[in-house]
């Protein structure tokens, strides 16, 4: 098995070292969202929130002549909160905490701090 290690290129070997710094990261995140900041929406929340607004406003842009409407619900059989986007009282989309896109953003971030260059390069 030692040999193997020894026969890889430096390339191989930071490639090896990238993946592991981010899976370790990624292993350590799940951990702590898990246990600390999914059950109270720490993060979600507002994020969901960003996002809604964010869409209502672009929807807003496009129906001028429209009532545009967000609403937070909690649906328990799915134990899930959920923005809610209405236009004149007829519901468009809902945005659901998984897909606020914090599992991306956390992954990237992670990419970033393990690729191999320098701290002035990567800020």
């Amino acid at each position: 098995m030692i040999h193997i290690f020894k026969t890889l290129t430096e390339e191989q070997k930071s490639i090896g070292r990238f993946i592991l710094k981010a899976s370790i990261i990624f292993i350590l995140w799940k951990i702590i969202y898990l246990q600390f900041a999914e059950p109270k929406r720490t993060l979600d929340k507002p994020l969901t929130n960003i996002t809604a607004t964010a869409t209502k406003g672009v929807l807003g842009l496009i129906h001028k002549n429209s009532k545009v409407n967000v609403v937070e619900s909690y649906y328990p059989e799915r134990m899930a909160y959920k923005e809610n986007i209405f236009i004149d009282e007829k519901k468009i989309i809902g945005i659901a905490d998984p897909c606020n896109a914090l599992e991306l953003i956390v992954l990237h971030l992670a990419f970033f701090g393990c690729y191999p260059i320098e701290s002035k390069r990567k800020a």
